[in-house]
């Protein structure tokens, strides 16, 4: 009934659901210690909870959307996703719709299985389908969240209808993604009198490697269309480098590589990652200007050298 608030849901299993599992429709709900699995079907979306409501220590399995966040005053703490084909982990909106004070913490991703970057899809998705009235999603801190399979983007804010969103901090984003399937992050307004604004995205880690300001664009490939004050910054014990194909501390060659390469680095060690951020462990010689490689054993495709304080891409034939 829609006078039933405040309503408490401890310690539940919801199984072979058939759409939603968790879906609260009245307000200042709790839920805590449920676990949502055996979503199969292709539109089974997970938790969404109305104004003032709390979600703690749970776990959601979903093929659509796993935490829609759609009104007021939510909070999200301690959960653990798993993510199919369909949907998002954090969805901001289909239609119009507003949500101010939205607090998100404590996220791990055990496993995220989307293959294409569909406006519903990534780490966190607002899709706002054209011939919607206009909304406001405003004041959201969502932090600490963890991926640990490497998705094809992160985010896809791409709002495809007059909407505001603003004044949003993402913080403490450890995430894999694989870019060998060549797809892009996108935070895009629906235009310039609709715009995304004053967005700080801290400490964000794709593959361990902290974006900026710098690299945003260049290694993290976001796309960012009608924005304004989209801010990326990173503490000082996790940041690195802008990578560059002309560092003066840092000489890759052949670039692309076969079966040997030459690094000409004054520093002491370097590292070798693939696109999935994973590092690969290689025979090395030392040379008098750096180190000479063999990579005859390296599958073809892009990998992130690191010495010192340098990195750069590189890409094997």
């Amino acid at each position: 009934a829609s006078s039933a608030n405040a309503i408490k849901l401890h310690g539940i299993v919801v199984a072979d659901f058939k759409h939603f599992a968790l879906r609260l429709v009245t307000d200042n709900n709790d839920v805590n210690w449920v676990k949502v699995i055996g979503g199969w079907a292709f539109n089974n979306d997970g938790y969404a909870g109305y104004t003032g409501s709390v979600i703690k220590n749970s776990f959601i399995w979903a093929n659509d959307d796993n935490i829609k966040l759609y009104r007021d005053n939510l909070v999200v703490e301690n959960m653990v996703c798993w993510q199919l084909d369909n949907g998002a982990i954090f969805q901001m909106g289909w239609g119009s719709l507003s949500a101010r004070n939205i607090r998100v913490k404590n996220v791990d991703v055990i496993r995220a299985e989307w293959t294409g970057d569909r406006k519903n899809n990534g780490v966190i998705s607002a899709v706002m389908d054209p011939g919607k009235p206009v909304g406001t999603q405003t004041d959201w801190i969502i932090e600490n969240v963890k991926v640990e399979t490497p998705v094809t983007h992160i985010f896809r804010i791409s709002p495809r209808s007059a909407h505001n969103i603003n004044n949003m901090t993402f913080r403490n984003w450890d995430v894999k993604m694989n870019f060998e399937l060549l797809k892009k992050n996108y935070i895009n307004g629906y235009s310039s009198t609709y715009k995304i604004s004053n967005l700080q995205i801290e400490n964000l880690k794709i593959n361990s490697t902290c974006i900026t300001n710098g690299n945003a664009v260049s290694f993290a490939k976001f796309d960012m269309t009608n924005v304004e004050n989209i801010n990326f910054t990173c503490d000082a014990q996790t940041s690195t480098p802008e990578i560059s194909s002309k560092n003066n501390d840092l000489a890759v060659s052949p670039n692309p590589f076969s079966n040997e390469l030459s690094i000409v680095t004054n520093a002491q060690r370097f590292m070798l990652y693939d696109a999935t951020g994973k590092a690969i462990h290689l025979a090395h010689d030392k040379t008098e200007n750096g180190f000479k490689v063999s990579t005859s054993g390296l599958l073809n495709g892009l990998y992130f050298l690191k010495a010192g304080a340098s990195v750069q891409k590189i890409i094997k034939k």
